[in-house]
């Protein structure tokens, strides 16, 4: 099981988001039954472009239940995710 956004898709999203003011920050998915920090899967998908220094948060779910989430940026430069603070209130 993945998460997918079509290239087309989401460059249509992110122009609708810059013509009404707003940006997008970041994205999220969940890691059923795995660690909440990203794959290798998550690393390639994101080096493909359109994530440099965007958030990606990751929600570990553990037997169908929240279990933790965390907060990754990813960076072109050297292809990697760099884990980043995250408080949920």
């Amino acid at each position: 099981m993945r998460y997918q956004i079509a290239p087309e898709d989401l460059i249509r999203i992110q122009r609708e988001a810059r013509d009404r003011g707003q940006e997008i920050v970041g994205y999220y998915h969940s890691h059923p039954d795995h660690p909440a920090r990203p794959s290798e899967t998550d690393r390639r998908i994101a080096a493909e472009g359109l994530s440099d220094g965007v958030i990606h948060v990751v929600v570990g779910v553990e037997k169908g239940e929240r279990a933790v989430s965390t907060a990754w940026v990813f960076h072109d430069a050297t292809q990697s995710f760099q884990e980043e603070p995250l408080e949920i209130e």
